[in-house]
């Protein structure tokens, strides 16, 4: 299958959810790359971090249309489990961190925040080794990971590993 990925307003930062898709599609066999107006695509994923970016305007040619993330207010849609828990592809943005969450959710309910509506209370999500395969550097995406005995107990190990 050709793979489409097209990242609404993440361009100075990676993707966390488009480089699961793209490892995932990988292993399945699929060709993955990123979505243009010329390509024609049996799947193309689009994701939007941020409300206030506007949306693509190029037209695709896809068999089907995947529209995700915070920024088109979607707060049901997740990535089913074997996506989620899959080694980020890297290669996607030619990154050398690793990226990911240890924990979701969040305790507090700020006004502004759409995270608890999203994710709900703050729960243990992963294992840093999860999503680290021995870069320099980690990334972590959490939003109060402080919060969680989980969180605190992936900091004491990242401590120790990613040095």
């Amino acid at each position: 299958m050709q793979i489409g990925l097209v990242d609404i307003d993440s361009h100075h930062f990676p993707n966390l959810a488009l480089m699961k898709l793209s490892a995932w599609h990988k292993k399945q066999g699929d060709e993955v790359g990123w979505g243009d107006m010329f390509g024609v695509y049996d799947k193309l994923y689009m994701s939007k971090v941020f409300t206030f970016t506007a949306d693509d305007l190029m037209v695709y040619e896809a068999k089907e249309i995947h529209k995700g993330g915070t920024g088109y207010s979607d707060y049901q849609t997740i990535l089913p489990d074997q996506i989620e828990h899959i080694m980020p592809d890297y290669s996607l943005y030619g990154i050398d961190y690793a990226v990911g969450f240890t924990t979701r959710g969040c305790p507090n309910k700020c006004k502004w925040c759409v995270v608890p509506k999203k994710e709900g209370k703050i729960k243990a999500h992963a294992e840093i080794a999860e999503f680290w395969s021995g870069q320099k550097e980690v990334v972590l995406l959490d939003n109060n990971i402080l919060a969680s005995d989980h969180g605190l107990r992936q900091l004491g190990w990242s401590i120790g590993k990613c040095r």
